[in-house]
């Protein structure tokens, strides 16, 4: 039986219709192609495929090291010694050191040398340093300083310390404060002469003007030196009287030292004595024994006073003589009369320190006062030292 057009292309449509089905559905297709993976994009003619990047490796890097460490203590010194030291810096990074050398911190008693500026990893370069010491200082230290490429430590600093201190030093400084002597009982205090840079000396002699004051010289033990940290050194060992006169006690000591050329070293020993009395009133200043009077005009004559006070001393205590060298002052002691306790050991007296009208100005400073001595009548205060102050001026 033969097909008519239309049947044809009736069966043709339907077989193209389950083809399409078919091929969407992917039958016949492996399981890879079932999970919807798109096929790689297809690779133009004459194109080539490129590897994926490798991550870059890191690059080296320079690290700068003091071997050792970066200060050189040099102890204790004197002014003018020169000294130098070598520092070692080392390479310790995985790529080249550069050092670039900078202004030293003191360009007038610092300077340094390298022998090399670019290390490979590992190499050392050697850094000379040398210092002047020019002053005292107990805390000297100073630097030499190289820009380095070490990302860490952009600066790299050599250090020098220590201390710059006189050859032989007499201690205390400047006074010896040995304190109140007590009637009866001597008075004792230790001073010291000592080096920390020489390793032995001599004292040729100690001498004081007083001789109420002793002083000897002992070297020092082993163990007083290391207690010190010096390499030599004396002992001054200092014996007051106590007999001194009421008021400041005041003497210059000298220590001739052979090192091993003489040198002299002095300083003021100084100490009080109140003993059976006591001063007080406007202006006085008990420690120092000294009285300062207020600005006046010399063209008119000043009166101030101050108080007296004694004890143990039964008998009436009177001035028997005054040395001060302005003639305008003068000093008169009477019984103060309101004071109870008169009639037994304890008195009190008032003290007046008059002054006379002038056309002299009268000016007296701390540094420079108006130097007085009082002789009494009494043996436990047979003489009063007393200093005044004051700015008279016309």
């Amino acid at each position: 039986m033969l097909c008519s057009k239309s049947n044809i292309w009736s069966q043709c449509f339907v077989g193209c219709l389950l083809l399409g089905v078919l091929t969407t559905c992917g039958v016949g297709c492996n399981s890879s192609s079932s999970q919807g993976t798109a096929p790689p994009p297809a690779t133009a003619p004459g194109a080539t495929t490129s590897a994926p990047a490798t991550p870059e490796k890191p690059k080296g890097q320079a690290k700068a090291v003091i071997v050792g460490g970066d200060t050189y203590n040099f102890g204790s010194t004197e002014v003018g010694q020169q000294f130098e030291h070598v520092f070692e810096i080392k390479n310790a990074g995985t790529a080249d050191l550069t050092l670039e050398k900078r202004p030293p911190s003191c360009t007038t008693c610092t300077s340094f040398e390298v022998d090399k500026v670019l290390l490979k990893p590992n190499e050392v370069a050697r850094a000379t340093v040398k210092w002047h010491v020019k002053a005292e200082n107990p805390e000297f230290r100073q630097y030499a300083p190289f820009k380095t490429n070490d990302p860490d430590q952009l600066e790299l600093k050599m250090h020098v310390a220590g201390k710059v201190v006189k050859r032989i030093v007499l201690e205390p400084i400047g006074q010896w404060n040995i304190g109140e002597v007590t009637e009866g009982q001597p008075k004792e205090f230790v001073g010291t002469v000592t080096s920390s840079t020489v390793d032995k000396f001599e004292i040729e002699a100690v001498t004081n003007a007083n001789p109420k004051l002793k002083v000897t010289a002992i070297p020092m033990t082993a163990e007083k030196l290391a207690e010190l940290k010096v390499k030599s050194g004396y002992e001054l060992k200092a014996v007051l009287d106590s007999d001194i006169p009421v008021g400041e006690f005041r003497d210059a000591v000298t220590v001739k030292v052979l090192d091993p050329k003489p040198i002299s070293l002095v300083v003021d020993a100084v100490a009080k004595r109140s003993g059976p009395l006591q001063l007080f009133g406007p202006g006085w200043n008990g420690d120092r024994m000294q009285l300062a009077l207020s600005a006046f005009d010399p063209k008119e004559p000043l009166v101030a006073r101050l108080f007296l006070y004694t004890r143990g001393i039964p008998d009436e205590t009177k001035i028997i003589k005054v040395d001060c060298p302005d003639d305008r002052f003068s000093f008169e002691l009477k019984p103060d009369s309101r004071f109870k306790g008169q009639a037994g050991d304890h008195r009190r007296y008032e003290l007046f320190v008059k002054v006379a009208a002038s056309n002299r100005p009268a000016v007296y400073t701390t540094l420079q006062p108006l130097k007085v001595e009082i002789n009494t009548n009494q043996e436990k205060i047979k003489l009063l030292k007393l200093k005044i102050t004051c700015q008279a001026l016309p």
